[in-house]
Parts: structure tokens; C-alpha cells; sequence
């Protein structure tokens, strides 16, 4: 998260945070995109199992699906039980 002290306008600060989230987010969208796209293959190809991975994975640090998760302040589990049910591959 950027140092938001060293702005001295509220507004570039709330604009810098808006912009983060919106960063991460299309992060996320890609990942599920990755994982949805996929599904309809006999089995993941990479993009599918890296992004089923990075969602799959309890790490907390600074990129982590969880911290990303915490810092748009969404549900981990329910994105994780919906989406990786759906692309079950058989």
C-alpha cells in the first residue's frame, strides 16, 4: 500500500487507493477469467493452474490471494468454494 502520509491532498490520496483497488481487483478477475476459461478443456493449461494456484494458496503476504482479498476487503472463501467448484475438470 503506498505511503498515503506523504501526500499532502486527501483527494490524490483517496484517488492513489481507488486506483490500487481497482489494480487488484482486475487481478483477481484475471485469475478467475483464467480458471473459468479453462474449464472447458480436459485439463488446466498453465494460466488455469498457476491461477488455481495463486487462489488455492494461504500465504498472506504483500500479492497473496488472501491479502489481496483482506485489502479489497471481499470474502476469500466464498470466491475460492464458487469458483474452483465451477472448473472442476473430470
Amino acid at each position: 500500500m503506498p505511503e498515503l502520509d506523504r501526500y499532502t491532498n486527501i483527494q490524490d490520496a483517496q484517488d492513489i487507493l481507488l486506483e490500487e483497488r481497482k489494480l487488484w481487483a482486475a487481478v483477481v478477475k484475471m485469475a478467475v477469467d483464467d480458471l473459468r476459461l479453462d474449464s472447458y478443456s480436459k485439463a488446466p493449461g498453465k494460466d488455469a493452474r498457476n491461477a488455481g494456484a495463486w487462489i488455492a494458496n494461504n500465504d498472506e503476504h504483500v500479492g497473496s490471494f488472501l491479502w489481496v482479498c483482506d485489502f479489497l476487503k471481499i470474502d476469500p472463501v466464498s470466491i475460492r468454494e464458487k469458483v474452483l467448484k465451477e472448473v472442476a475438470w473430470k
